[in-house]
């Protein structure tokens, strides 16, 4: 009877003692899994800020086209990359670029920073540190607002000898085939094309504008002035107040590594729950 309880008691020994190694090894395993997984994201996160940015680019402002996208350097500069058959990447050619090129800064925009940059269908505008708005690409419709429509593939100054003589611009959003601009009146200014009406002109010819045109200020915007500004592929919103603040853009690598890191411990907390109501069915 002795030698059978004493068997007995080894046995269950060896099997707590396998049970035990048995839930190391995989508590071990979901460790090293983890581990695994966020060095992972950490190396996609970085070779996404390389792809998307470039060496030394550190984008402080970002304008997405319909096939092209801009941003703003730290070296204050435009930087453009994507589709470039009309020259809206700004750097003197008509190649497509799958990685940023520098747009010209010689020129009209020769000894200033840019502030801010938009893209739109087939040309990209930016907001330079005179407060003055510059444009490349087609010219089509008066797209550039140079008062023609010929195209450029290097920036060409805004005019500024009309209705907005005298003024300086705050705010810049480029549309599809049209741009608009909050100048320092707090009023909206346009150009480009119109045949939807976006210009806001209240043109009933629904004409194109290859100047600056102002935005009508009767109605329902009688008496206001205007603080925030967005546009749409055919169409413009304007604001009383502003609706965001512009900060540092997230970065694309920084959402991937989380999102990895987040899922990973949903994963082990979804493991160790199912593992702990094993354990209570024994």
């Amino acid at each position: 009877m002795m030698k059978w309880r004493r068997q007995a008691e080894a046995g269950g020994n060896l099997l707590l003692s396998r049970q035990f190694y048995r839930r190391r090894n995989i508590f071990g395993a979901l460790i090293l899994l983890l581990v695994f997984v966020v060095s992972f994201g950490y190396i996609l996160q970085q070779e996404s800020q390389a792809t998307v940015f470039g060496p030394a680019i550190g984008a402080k402002s970002l304008g997405l086209g319909y096939a092209s996208s801009c941003v703003v350097g730290a070296d204050n500069q435009a930087h453009c990359w994507g589709m470039n058959t009309t020259g809206h990447l700004g750097d003197g050619t008509t190649t497509v670029s799958h990685n940023p090129v520098n747009v010209i800064s010689e020129g009209a925009l020769s000894g200033k920073k840019v502030l801010s940059v938009g893209s739109g269908g087939n040309h990209s505008c930016a907001l330079a540190s005179d407060n003055q708005v510059y444009c490349w690409g087609s010219g089509t419709a008066g797209r550039l607002g140079t008062g023609g429509t010929t195209g450029s593939a290097t920036p060409v100054a805004v005019d500024t000898t009309g209705v907005l003589s005298g003024k300086t611009i705050k705010t810049l959003e480029v549309g599809h085939s049209f741009t608009c601009v909050i100048a320092s009146d707090n009023q909206v200014y346009c150009w480009g094309l119109g045949i939807d009406g976006q210009l806001g002109n209240n043109d009933p010819s629904n004409g194109d504008a290859l100047s600056p045109v102002a935005v009508y200020t009767g109605g329902v915007l009688s008496g206001k002035t205007i603080n925030s500004l967005s546009v749409a592929v055919t169409h413009v919103d304007e604001t009383e107040e502003p609706t965001t603040e512009k900060g540092d853009l997230p970065s694309t690598g920084q959402a991937i590594f989380w999102v990895i890191v987040g899922a990973s411990i949903l994963i082990l907390l979804a493991i160790l729950l199912i593992s702990g109501k094993s354990k209570r069915r024994r």
